[in-house]
């Protein structure tokens, strides 16, 4: 003890030095920590009103919203707003709706008022201010003409406080919804009256409010509207206007304000755009604070134990500090003799406490960096021999220096074994020097390199994607080089698979279309070298869909098989045979003299076709159509070849088929045609250059006009006149057809309607129908729209349809007719007799009229058997009760012949040549005049 506060010992001075090094910062922590407290406890006060005034304000908008979602759900209900505009807008004229819809009105909104329970009374006020009706049942007037949404005639929801609050008497909030008609304008105004009960619940909630805390909502005025406690409607809360104000620009502010009950508090106030109000959550500061202080007790009890604790401790550290040095000098001989597991028992002053500290920290550190080396070498070792790669390390002479079990499994061969031995030893001479070469690359080059290397296996040879880098030390010298080889041979096959699939049919095994236009490509390249020709036929089977939908597309498939083969047999080999796709082939004759050489293979080619081929139960007799294109006379790529043939093919089929044809030049300039007439056709009828001429139709006893078959022009301004036989398959085959249709259906029933207002209600129009658009989903639509449209009555209309048309026999074209029949209007078989003219088609639909071909009218005086064919026609559509029109009548004698066989009508030249609506008028006038 008396060595101990000895003022002249290093115990007593390092005593003191401790114990002032603890003191000091341990009041200053104290005095900081105090106000660091209060400043933050300020700031959790104030952070915590914050969160119980968010969540209010989530509870006040969800409570609004129900308000404003019960008069939403009152107005959407069905021809409620329309009820509401009567009794608002209501005169004397609809009297008559007034009662039905205050009735309707008033139970939906008792409805409304006892469903939610929100509202006490629910009010409609016209769009004056003028009461309508209401739900109460005192009939209590609101003076809602001086509510602010009124006199700003607000299209939104709003929320009023409209008595004066200062009154005890039951407080009300009127919840106001504008009434909005379909021009968006406000044509009345539904008030919801609310018991501010509701609202007072939801202030009154204290949680985290504590005791003494207390919300209330104060106009933006500083006027008080609500409050929890019903104490506070008597006292008006002072606010600084000023607050308010900043209040309204910032949307909340903080402040610390005397309550009415003179307390000092806490307050956050908030703006709430759903009420526009203020809303006021405080807490006395006494609450408040009340944790903090007696957190700071607590910490001032603390700082004294710490520092008695201190003082303690200075002196016991103080004693140890000084004790010898033996301990550490015994220990650092133990390590030096590398024992390891030697620890110093910390003894003595302090500083040679610090030493022993640092010394077994050493010793220990020294210990784990040992063990980790041990372990990463294992983890080193156990990566390499678990990994499906194979690993093997040489030195710069090639030797091997380690192999991972990998190698060592599927070379059969042990490391131990296999080490400082070189590839020559183990492989074949070839292979050997192979991975002995890429070694030296990689030592060459020192880099990363890969490489594909064939090995020697039980099972065959492999290939493994190799990849090599050299191995350096730390002074970066290269001492070796490391592998690691994976086998790719399931991959290179794989490849290889895919490769083929990429490039031939999977059906046929045939070159696919790709790798068939490359093999062109690439002979077209040698034959402008050569300036050699070389023909491409391109080969289509004739009615292979049939096949397919009668017999199957497994039978089909089988079928395109047999013909690949038997293509592939009837060939060269240096010929090319390929499958475009579908049933198209192409096949490319590179070793020819001159274009002639393609016919004797076109017509070998069909000769073999004809052979029947034989699939499972089915004998088949196949034909062909082959098109055939001459490089470099009909075209010079690959692609302008192909569409040449194509477009012979076409021409082939359009004789009929089971032919070949070469590419002319007469072809090109049609198949140009073609194109230019569908580029113009698609802007005809926006640039107004279609129009209608008119045939009359002739009742053959009388003479006279009683009808007009419409039928197209097209007068192009660079084609000039286009004839209909040449631009209406085109309209047909691109779907445009659809839509001239609709124009031919409109123009002609306008011209007919014209027509019938200024000659009599006897006439009727006839037009024709393509089989596109009578298949069109939209076209019964289309027939009423037009009607409709030019007034006239459906009886009016005569439809002209093919055999085409009907063709398949399908659902859709017996509902389509049925219903034009049973609109009553006409359907008439056109060109009856130059197709297969099925009585059946005339029993089974509901036709009115069948015209006679021209073809047989024109050689009525020539051929006995066109007579007796248009007398039997004659007589069976009399049996079938249809009326008869004969087309095409050019001579006196075959009308004389039609009316001697009873043919209700006739049409042809002989009257008139299709006319303009003008000459028409003139024709029907002069017509009129001969009456």
């Amino acid at each position: 003890m008396k060595l101990l506060f000895d003022t002249s010992s290093l115990r007593f001075k390092l005593t003191s030095v401790f114990i002032l090094l603890v003191m000091l910062p341990a009041l200053a922590l104290m005095a900081t920590n105090a106000i660091v407290s209060l400043n933050s406890g300020l700031e959790r006060a104030y952070i915590q009103l914050e969160t119980v005034t968010k969540l209010k304000e989530e509870s006040l908008n969800r409570w609004v919203e129900h308000l404003e979602s019960d008069l939403v759900s009152t107005l959407d209900a069905k021809e409620l707003r329309w009820h509401i505009s009567v009794l608002t807008e209501a005169n004397d004229s609809v009297r008559l709706f007034t009662q039905v819809s205050f009735n309707r009105v008033k139970t939906a909104l008792e409805r409304t008022q006892s469903r939610g329970k929100r509202y006490t009374d629910i009010y409609l006020f016209n769009k004056d201010g003028l009461l309508i009706l209401s739900t109460s049942s005192e009939h209590k007037v609101l003076k809602f003409k001086d509510s602010e949404s009124f006199k700003t005639k607000s299209n939104e929801f709003s929320i009023q406080f409209p008595l004066d609050l200062a009154k005890k008497e039951k407080k009300q909030i009127h919840a106001i919804m504008p009434v909005i008609n379909s021009n968006d304008q406000i044509i009345g105004f539904l008030v919801g009256v609310a018991d501010s009960s509701q609202l007072t619940q939801l202030l009154g909630e204290k949680e985290g409010l504590g005791l003494t805390g207390e919300s209330f909502l104060m106009s933006k005025n500083g006027i008080l509207l609500s409050a929890s406690n019903y104490v506070r409607h008597a006292i008006v809360p002072t606010e600084n206007k000023v607050t308010l104000l900043k209040l309204n620009s910032e949307g909340s502010y903080r402040s610390r304000q005397r309550n009415y009950q003179d307390k000092m508090t806490l307050r956050v106030l908030y703006w709430l755009d759903s009420l526009k109000v203020v809303l006021v959550t405080e807490q006395q500061e006494s609450e408040a604070f009340a944790p903090i202080y007696t957190a700071l007790r607590v910490s001032v009890l603390v700082t004294i134990f710490a520092l008695i604790l201190a003082i303690a401790l200075g002196i016991y550290f103080t004693k140890r500090l000084t004790a010898p040095m033996l301990e550490l000098a015994h220990s650092a001989s133990q390590v030096s003799k590398g024992i390891l597991d030697t620890v110093i028992k910390v003894k003595g002053s302090t500083e040679f406490v610090n030493l022993a500290k640092i010394f077994n920290s050493m010793t220990l550190r020294l210990r784990e960096l040992i063990n980790q080396l041990e372990n990463s070498e294992q983890q080193q070792r156990d990566l390499l021999n678990n990994t499906s790669s194979v690993i093997y390390i040489k030195d710069l002479q090639g030797h091997y220096v380690f192999v991972n079990h990998q190698y060592e499994e599927l070379f059969n061969v042990k490391d131990s074994n296999i080490s400082k031995k070189s590839d020559f030893e183990i492989f074949p001479d070839r292979i050997a020097k192979e991975f002995r070469q890429n070694d030296k690359r990689v030592l060459k080059s020192n880099s990363i390199l890969e490489f594909e290397e064939t090995v020697p296996l039980a099972d065959g040879e492999h290939t493994y994607l190799s990849v090599k880098f050299p191995l350096k030390n730390s002074k970066n010298e290269t001492y070796g080089v490391c592998g690691i080889s994976t086998d790719i041979t399931y991959l290179k096959k794989q490849e290889e698979v895919i490769l083929h699939q990429a490039h031939f049919d999977a059906l046929t095994d045939l070159p696919n279309r790709f790798l068939s236009l490359d093999r062109l490509n690439q002979m077209l390249r040698s034959k402008k070298r050569t300036q050699t020709p070389l023909a491409l036929l391109f080969l289509d089977l004739d009615d292979f869909k049939k096949i397919n939908d009668s017999l199957g597309h497994e039978v089909g498939d089988q079928l395109l098989v047999q013909v690949a083969n038997r293509l592939s047999h009837s060939l060269r080999e240096t010929d090319t045979v390929g499958r475009l796709g579908g049933d198209e082939f192409v096949i490319i004759l590179g070793e020819i003299a001159d274009g002639t050489d393609a016919r004797p293979v076109a017509e070998n080619l069909l000769s073999e076709m004809r052979t029947p081929f034989h699939l499972a139960e089915h004998e088949l007799i196949l034909t062909v159509t082959i098109g055939i294109a001459v490089f470099p006379d009909d075209g010079e790529t690959p692609a302008e070849l192909v569409k040449s043939a194509d477009t012979a093919m076409y021409s082939a089929k359009a004789d009929g088929g089971n032919a070949h044809c070469y590419f002319t030049t007469k072809m090109k300039e049609d198949v140009s045609r073609q194109l230019l007439l569908e580029q113009m056709l698609h802007n005809a009828l926006a640039n107004r250059e279609l129009s209608l001429c008119y045939q009359p139709i002739v009742a053959i006893k009388s003479e006279r006009i009683v009808g007009f078959e419409a039928l197209i022009r097209w007068q192009n301004t660079e084609l000039g006149f286009v004839s209909p036989d040449e631009f209406i398959p085109i309209a047909e085959r691109t779907g445009l057809i659809v839509n001239i249709g609709e124009w031919v259906l409109n123009e002609a029933l306008s011209t007919l309607a014209k027509l019938r207002d200024k000659f009599g209600e006897h006439y009727k129009m006839a037009v024709n129908l393509s089989p596109r658009e009578f298949r069109n989903p939209r076209f019964i639509q289309q027939v009423k729209n037009a009607i409709a449209k030019a007034g006239v009555p459906y009886g009016a209309l005569d439809l002209e349809i093919t055999e085409g048309v009907l063709m398949g026999e399908t659902n859709d074209i017996s509902r389509t007719l049925l219903s034009l029949d049973k609109m009553g209007v006409g359907i008439a078989m056109d060109d009856f007799g130059t197709g297969y003219s099925s009585l059946s088609y005339l029993r089974k639909y509901p036709f009115t009229v069948l015209k006679i071909d021209q073809s047989f009218v024109f050689d009525i005086e020539t051929d006995p058997q066109a007579k007796e064919i248009v007398n039997v026609v004659i007589a069976m559509a009399h049996i079938l009760k249809l009326k008869v029109v004969g087309e095409g009548v050019e001579t006196r004698e075959q009308l004389n012949y039609l009316e001697k066989h009873h043919c209700d009508s006739a049409q042809g030249y002989y009257f008139s040549k299709p006319l303009p609506y003008e000459d028409v008028l003139r024709l029907l006038d002069s017509e009129s005049c001969t009456k």
